[in-house]
């Protein structure tokens, strides 16, 4: 048998009574948005040296994360060696990985007007270019198919592109199409069967899925079972299948995500629906909006004005002495829209009922807090929220 000795024990330069407390590795964040600020500030970025929140990624850090996965939803840097080479140089506070992001590839090869399902050519080119992706290092693909462009990917699509993937040993993750309870005619529920194509994508290209921040999102009609037991199902059958959450009840996404399709692009209320006759038709589909989320739950969460930020619809229309959906119209319709919180969108029960199974990981869905939004919670408190919730359960 082998022998092993020790030297003398080191001597701490710091020691902390953690009588009481748990001590625990460094927290993976599987699903953050870190790069965004990196993205949005596109030249002024070359800052973040000057910025310790930004450079030492403070509001990770600050709840014990010390790995992040970045490019998620589609969304960040379409070149992940750009993205590693500003993290080299900048000595980033965290540990990085990065999913090739499927919007930000499809955007910058195709650009933000191509509303229609990529070609067989087009496919081939995203299929090389995720190939170059995942070379540079990138660790799978996202999608984000509730946003624009992503929705606009089709299955077969999405196959073959994990498909790609599989040869790298890549995992597939997806914000999936619905995240709601809606029920559709047939009796079909827009998250169940968001869960079974991400599930089936899985299964055709024999790849490892990632569901992203699983939650049922208002109209509310399913319970955790029905989610959870499609996942298991999968297992089951070899698929490797997990998926990720934060604990709160309240979103955070661009302006316009709860809107029909059609209305979009880019994130962005397109131009023929800023004339006069597209606004009286995008003020009804906002009216329907407002039939499942009141105006009064819809709160500016991003920089706007002093007198706008984290003003709820209501209450701004309310100042104005306008319409809730013309107030929505006005601002959605103006060059950047803000993001929203949501609240009380997300069923909490079900995020509850989620959280006990091992295949249930957490993530934030956070960006780094540099003043560009009103902070959710969540930027800061994901982890010992999750844990504080867990232990009661």
């Amino acid at each position: 048998m082998a022998q092993f000795t020790t030297g003398p024990s080191p001597k701490a330069t710091k020691t902390i009574n953690a009588a009481g407390y748990a001590v625990t590795p460094g927290f993976i964040d599987v699903h953050t948005h870190a790069d965004l600020s990196f993205v949005f500030a596109g030249e002024k970025a070359s800052l973040a040296s000057t910025v310790p929140e930004w450079k030492e990624n403070h509001n990770w850090l600050h709840q014990g994360v010390t790995t992040v996965v970045t490019g998620n939803c589609g969304s960040g840097f379409a070149d992940t060696g750009k993205w590693f080479g500003i993290l080299d140089r900048l000595g980033f506070g965290d540990n990085v990985y990065h999913l090739a992001a499927y919007g930000a590839i499809r955007e910058e090869l195709f650009g933000k007007d191509l509303t229609q399902a990529l070609t067989k050519t087009q496919i081939d080119a995203m299929k090389d270019r995720l190939a170059e992706e995942m070379k540079k290092g990138a660790i799978g693909l996202s999608v984000g198919l509730e946003y624009s462009p992503d929705y606009l990917a089709t299955t077969e699509e999405l196959i073959e592109l994990a498909r790609v993937v599989k040869r790298y040993d890549g995992i597939y993750v997806s914000h999936i199409r619905d995240q709601t309870g809606t029920i559709y005619p047939g009796g079909k529920v827009g998250v169940l069967e968001a869960i079974k194509e991400a599930i089936e994508i899985g299964r055709q290209a024999a790849v490892p899925v990632h569901i992203s921040h699983i939650q049922e999102n208002a109209p509310h009609s399913v319970n955790a079972s029905q989610m959870i037991e499609l996942i298991e199902l999968a297992r089951k059958e070899g698929i490797d299948v997990t998926t990720d959450q934060h604990p709160y009840d309240v979103g955070l996404s661009p302006m316009t995500y709860r809107l029909p399709k059609k209305y979009v692009v880019s994130n962005q209320i397109r131009d023929e629906f800023k004339t006069p006759e597209g606004r009286k038709e995008l003020k009804k589909a906002v009216e329907q909006v407002f039939n499942i989320l009141s105006p009064d739950k819809i709160v500016i969460g991003s920089l706007t004005s002093k007198e706008l930020d984290g003003k709820s619809i209501k209450e701004i229309a309310d100042t104005q002495g306008k319409e809730p959906s013309t107030c929505f119209v006005d601002i959605a319709t103006a060059d950047g829209p803000p993001t929203f919180a949501y609240f009380y969108e997300i069923s909490d029960q079900i995020n509850i009922d989620i959280m006990p199974h091992d295949y249930v990981f957490t993530g934030s869905d956070a960006f780094l807090d540099l003043g560009f939004f009103k902070a959710h919670p969540r930027f800061y408190g994901t982890f010992p929220r999750k844990i504080r919730k867990i232990r009661h359960l």
